[in-house]
């Protein structure tokens, strides 16, 4: 007895069995319209349901550089898209805005970041204009630079590709497997030196409160700079000799390259930040 035909509602093909054979669309099946398939799709997108997100951030963080390698000679089934995995890190790290190692506020922007005299004479001719305070303008800025940051946090990856570019000129790769190179070292950024730091961060003070000791003061910027330099440190040397081969030797050099054209492109991402945010406010 041979199988039900079915016609693909996409491509129009007769087939069999639940995926259509010419185009790959799936057989619509009563359960998929109901509310319950799309509540689980909605956790599976938010909490990692899917075992190939979980392996694919475990490679990222364990095995730095394997992602990139295994995506530049196409073994891709295994692993969730790296550019998924970024935008679900995005979102996670922007519900959670604990640190704002990306977001920045007008006075960040303003008194704290190398840029800030190319910037203050158009912040006060804004203040002028309205004839409004800072503390006024800030209200709406800090808001609109939040939302702003998300947008713009892919910048970052093309910042950090062209790192790779030039580091890894003569290590005959395509620039499409830079970006996917920059994409990873953003997830484990966004995972590890934000997402994970501030959730560990979180219950530390909590303790602290509770035994009547304030940690804060401890946990400063200069704590969390020595933290992230030598998690970056571990995470780019391991890459380097696992995605392009390099020799001790050579991914030291590099590492120490990439991790001043991270903190070059950390800033030109946050001067970006603040002429979009500027210009919308």
């Amino acid at each position: 007895m041979s199988d039900v035909q079915h016609t693909c509602v996409s491509c129009g093909q007769t087939h069999e069995g639940l995926y259509c054979h010419v185009c790959g669309e799936k057989r619509l099946d009563p359960n998929d319209r109901k509310l319950k398939y799309y509540l689980h799709q909605l956790v599976s997108a938010v909490t990692f349901a899917d075992n190939k997100a979980w392996r694919t951030l475990r490679s990222v963080i364990v095995n730095p550089g394997k992602l990139s390698l295994d995506y530049a000679a196409g073994r891709r089934v295994s692993y969730t898209a790296p550019v998924s995995l970024f935008f679900i890190g995005n979102l996670i790290y922007f519900l959670i805005p604990i640190l704002e190692t990306f977001d920045s506020s007008l006075y960040v922007q303003t008194q704290m970041m190398p840029y800030k005299s190319w910037i203050m004479p158009s912040v006060e001719g804004r203040l002028a204009d309205r004839s409004i305070s800072m503390d006024e303008y800030a209200v709406a800025y800090n808001a609109a630079s939040t939302s702003n940051a998300k947008l713009l946090l892919i910048t970052m990856v093309f910042l950090i590709s062209i790192g790779f570019a030039v580091v890894a000129m003569k290590k005959n790769r395509y620039f499409g497997d830079h970006f996917i190179m920059s994409l990873e070292v953003n997830i484990y950024n966004l995972f590890v030196n934000t997402i994970a730091l501030a959730l560990l961060i979180f219950p530390i003070v909590l303790i602290g409160q509770l035994a009547g000791a304030d940690l804060r003061p401890y946990l400063n910027d200069q704590l969390f700079t020595v933290l992230i330099l030598f998690s970056l440190i571990y995470f780019l040397f391991r890459s380097f000799r696992t995605m392009y081969a390099c020799t001790t030797g050579g991914a030291a050099w590099r590492t120490v390259f990439m991790l001043a054209w991270v903190a070059v492109s950390l800033q030109a991402y946050r001067f970006i930040l603040f002429w979009v945010t500027f210009y919308t406010t």
